[in-house]
């Protein structure tokens, strides 16, 4: 995550992720009492589809007030600043990195629906400061966190052999034998299988 505003979790490119500003903010910030029974169920208490059930309550100031819970930090800064304003772009990480201090391994995934700007971004904005040649960018096959994952599959896609199971052996080992253990540090490192 590099910028919640202009590309990851929360914001898209400026459109507002109205369920996950909602769900994740109210799982990670709200005390057990004050959680909203009626999500993700109709008004007769039966689960209800996530996409109509945010499609029933509008807006995202609806939501807040038919959560009830007192209005939660995050949900807040949604509401106080639905443009990109200064209080967003200061917490841009992408404005802060102007040098390559420590080998960077930059990991995303093609199909991570939270953070897929935010690896391209950081790896683009370092890599014009790289003067060692130790940034580096892995882009998978795999949604958020995947990588790590013995998963085989992402939906009806079969890979055949756990989806990070490539990653983990070929770049990751390779890259912290390298910078970590101090292997090998007379040769370039060389990620590629």
């Amino acid at each position: 995550m590099i910028d919640v505003w202009m590309g990851d979790d929360f914001f898209h490119n400026g459109a507002f992720r109205q369920s996950y500003g909602y769900d994740y903010v109210l799982a990670m910030e709200a005390s057990k009492q004050d959680t909203d029974v009626s999500y993700g169920h109709d008004a007769q208490g039966n689960p209800i589809d996530g996409y109509d059930f945010f499609l029933q309550r509008g807006s995202f100031l609806e939501d807040v007030k038919r959560s009830h819970s007192p209005v939660l930090p995050t949900w807040k800064l949604f509401l106080d600043h639905p443009a990109y304003d200064k209080y967003w772009s200061s917490r841009g990480v992408e404005h802060s990195l102007t040098a390559v201090t420590v080998p960077t391994l930059t990991v995303g995934g093609y199909y991570d629906q939270e953070d897929m700007f935010g690896p391209q971004i950081e790896y683009a904005t370092l890599e014009p400061h790289d003067k060692n040649h130790e940034n580096f960018l892995v882009l998978g096959p795999w949604r958020h966190g995947y990588w790590s994952s013995s998963s085989r599959s992402l939906g009806n896609l079969d890979y055949g052999e756990p989806i990070g199971k490539e990653f983990r052996s070929q770049i990751e080992a390779k890259f912290f034998a390298h910078y970590l253990k101090r292997r090998a540090r007379d040769q370039p490192i060389r990620l590629r299988p």
